[in-house]
């Protein structure tokens, strides 16, 4: 009997409806993956700028557009935003 070895990447599934849609931008879409691929826990502005490649003002318009379309939900308590995804 042969052995098989099974060498997996680590992927991170995004919703295919969020991909093509045409009305969401590149910016949302990418961010999107990248929630999703993040930890849980808390994570400030500044490292999602990082893991974004993008500018601190950049990422609010994202995170806004996201959560008009329902891909999240965002909570203040306590001064401290809570990003919850579906």
């Amino acid at each position: 009997m042969s052995n098989i070895t099974f060498h997996r990447r680590r992927m991170t599934a995004v919703p295919t409806d969020l991909l093509l849609d045409p009305t969401i931008s590149i910016e949302a879409k990418a961010f999107a993956g990248i929630l999703q691929a993040i930890p849980t826990g808390n994570h400030d502005l500044q490292e999602l700028a990082v893991l974004l490649n993008v500018p601190d003002e950049r990422i609010v318009p994202a995170l806004s557009e996201l959560s008009e379309i329902g891909f999240l939900t965002i909570e203040e308590r306590d001064s401290i935003f809570q990003l919850n995804l579906w």
